[in-house]
């Protein structure tokens, strides 16, 4: 009998540790593994001053920067870096792995967009330019 229940702890021990492996390699391949889930030749993310690595996770697995929350915040945690994620504008257009984006957002190298504001222009127009560049409303430039 003692020898059954040795046997039946040994074996399960041993299932325990090849499952334990395989969610490691999974997870391991997941991280390391180059993703794009958006079909647009870009995406730009925007990630506000304050978010939380949840936040941030969700909207880059919104936009299909990464194939899930979790392999993001995996990725953060594992390369000690959640704590360094920085706010602006990401601009992705290929396929990145989870520890490729954290760099991208550790680095903070945002997505810059230009504006020209002609010399002379009244506040106004420079007001219209703001907007139909989308950098937001007229009314929000002018306050």
């Amino acid at each position: 009998m003692l020898r059954r229940i040795v046997i039946l702890v040994g074996a399960l021990l041993v299932l325990g540790g090849v499952g334990v492996v395989v969610v490691v390699n999974e997870l391991s391949d997941r991280i390391a593994a180059s993703y794009r889930g958006y079909a647009s030749a870009e995406v730009l993310v925007d990630i506000d001053p304050g978010d939380s690595i949840q936040t941030i996770a969700e909207r880059l697995a919104a936009a299909g920067v990464v194939r899930d929350n979790w392999t993001f915040r995996l990725a953060a945690w594992l390369s000690g870096r959640e704590r360094e994620l920085q706010a602006g504008e990401y601009h992705f257009e290929q396929s990145l792995s989870a520890i490729e984006v954290v760099d991208t957002i550790v680095s903070g190298k945002v997505h810059l967009r230009p504006i020209t504001f002609v010399e002379g222009w009244t506040i106004v127009e420079m007001a219209r330019t703001f907007q139909d560049a989308a950098f937001g409303t007229a009314e929000a430039f002018l306050s």
